[in-house]
């Protein structure tokens, strides 16, 4: 066949090679085919005639890739029973990440299904190529089956065996899926060296990744386990570096620095674009932080009259005396809706405050920039519910870690920028999440567990189901000073527990306690008193020896 030119001496060494794989697993290498392999027959229970499928080699069903219609079938399929779980079992990770090393990838992908979903006949299997690769690993043979009655067509897609498939040709292993904030091409590039092997083009392989990304189950919530789905306070920024020469993108976090709401800008940045992303939520939050929060307020009330009130989102009427007070630190401004919902709640009010008051207030490096003074009254300071306790600048340290994925994301298509950027994003979110139910935990007590509520909180959980209140298992009213502890010397174990919280060297805002449906962070204790205060015990035992001494003169 070669003398009569019907294929090279390169088609005649992979033909022999593949006689020999069929040999040794004990297979022909092709069969042949009649023209038609079944006949039409009468039935001799009906006057009807009975079609059956001709050959292979007519069949739509035989013919791969398919076309779109039947592509459209398939991915139906595939995202309805093929999804990969968020959370992928580290047992499996482990397997995958250690697959190449002991060989344990499997060597022949077969689809799991043996009956067609939709009629319920039996398919049959057909090799797609013996050239498939696991990036590191070659001579992978995947195969398909497909439905002889509706022509539906299956293909591998199981990661129960730590691989991913993406077009039968290039599979991923599922610890490689896993790394982020590194770019396709710089792990490629390492994997190549330390390895010895050579990849697909850089291209497909970051396809087959966006593939991956978009065949797992993330719920993208965008909420903080913490504020709930609409939270009372957030914080607002702009990252200004944003690619293909735009502006950059605004995001709209929670104190806790959960992200919220996106906004890849087209313009420069303005208050409209905050804007914009506030009025697309269903429950406007009490308190807005921002470094404009003047233009904030100005811009949303401008659109919709009263968005921000009292007072244009300020703390107070900005009387000059007031300002004068505000300026000196003399006035406060109490938000106790925000620590215990307003009962009776504001018609219309927020669900988790009960209030219907919208301010918008400075972040803390940005207070001075105004030359109004009336707008010191949009200080966080005046809010005792709010000083020491926001971290303002957590969409500006969300930023910062962002940064680092700029020198990728510029490569990419626009669509596969906003793509990878809600998945990083998520994948923070979750990040910042869990570390919060880990903070969670370490204070609550071991038979109890934790649910979102209905408004996205954690709360808890007794053995019967039922939510109680975080403060149902510690409850202050239960308990009542006496003098007999007053003297009580404190314990190793509660020296060391008082050593621990009482850390300066620690984070201010880690979650030590709950009392009712309160978080007591570290800052909270550090407001009682630290050793080198004075304390008010011998303050009151001072003010009574001094009394004694003047009675007795």
């Amino acid at each position: 066949m070669v003398d009569n030119k019907w294929f090279g001496e390169e088609r005649k060494a992979s033909l022999l090679h593949c006689q020999q794989n069929a040999d040794a697993e004990g297979v022909p290498l092709s069969v042949h085919l009649t023209g038609e392999l079944f006949r039409k027959v009468k039935s001799t229970e009906a006057e009807t005639q009975i079609t059956t499928v001709q050959n292979v080699s007519n069949s739509k069903a035989d013919s791969y890739p398919p076309d779109d219609r039947q592509i459209a079938r398939m991915l139906e399929y595939l995202l309805a029973n093929k999804k990969l779980p968020a959370d992928i079992p580290q047992a499996l990770i482990e397997q995958s990440r250690e697959g190449r090393t002991q060989d344990s990838f499997p060597k022949h992908l077969i689809p799991r299904e043996t009956k067609c979903v939709e009629c319920e006949y039996t398919l049959c299997e057909q090799l797609i190529t013996s050239k498939g690769k696991i990036l590191t690993s070659t001579g992978i043979s995947t195969y398909r089956k497909s439905c002889r009655n509706c022509g539906m067509i299956y293909r591998y897609q199981e990661w129960e065996e730590g691989i991913h498939n993406f077009d039968d040709h290039i599979i991923l292993s599922l610890h490689l899926c896993l790394m982020t904030h590194t770019a396709i091409s710089k792990v490629i590039e390492m994997i190549e060296t330390t390895e010895k092997v050579s990849f697909p083009n850089k291209e497909r392989v970051l396809q087959a990744y966006l593939h991956f990304e978009a065949l797992t189950n993330h719920e993208y919530t965008y909420s903080c386990v913490s504020c709930g789905y609409s939270p009372a306070v957030v914080v607002m920024g702009l990252h200004k570096k944003g690619v293909f020469n735009m502006p950059g993108w605004a995001v709209i976090t929670c104190p806790c620095g959960v992200v919220y709401s996106v906004k890849f800008n087209l313009r420069a940045e303005s208050p409209r674009d905050f804007v914009d992303l506030l009025l697309s939520w269903k429950h406007f939050p009490n308190v807005s932080v921002y470094d404009y929060a003047r233009g904030l307020a100005l811009h949303a009330n401008r659109r919709q009259p009263v968005i921000f009130a009292p007072f244009q989102g300020r703390l107070l009427d900005p009387t000059p005396e007031n300002v004068k007070q505000a300026s000196e630190g003399k006035v406060h401004v109490n938000m106790p809706w925000l620590k215990f919902p307003k009962m009776p709640a504001d018609k219309d009010g927020h669900p988790l405050t009960g209030s219907t008051q919208r301010f918008a207030l400075n972040d803390v490096f940005h207070q001075g920039n105004s030359k109004d003074q009336s707008e010191v009254l949009r200080k966080l300071e005046l809010v005792p519910e709010l000083a020491g306790l926001i971290n303002s600048q957590c969409a500006e340290q969300l930023f910062s870690g962002m940064r680092k994925n700029n020198y990728f994301l510029n490569l990419t298509t626009p669509s596969t920028h906003i793509f990878l950027q809600r998945n990083i994003l998520h994948h923070y979110n979750m990040t910042r999440n869990q570390k919060i139910k880990n903070q969670y935990s370490k204070i609550v007590p071991p038979d109890v567990a934790m649910q979102c509520d209905s408004h996205g909180r954690v709360v808890l959980v007794n053995d019967e189901g039922e939510q109680r209140p975080y403060g149902d298992f510690t409850s202050l009213h239960n308990l009542a000073a006496h003098r007999a502890c007053w003297g009580q010397e404190l314990q190793d174990s509660q020296k060391q527990l008082m050593s621990h919280v009482l850390d300066e060297s620690k984070s201010h805002s880690e979650h030590l306690a709950m009392v009712n449906n309160i978080i007591l962070t570290r800052f909270d204790f550090w407001t009682l008193g630290l050793q080198r205060d004075m304390e008010g015990t011998n303050y009151l035992k001072l003010i009574r020896a001094t009394n004694q001494q003047i009675s007795i003169s």
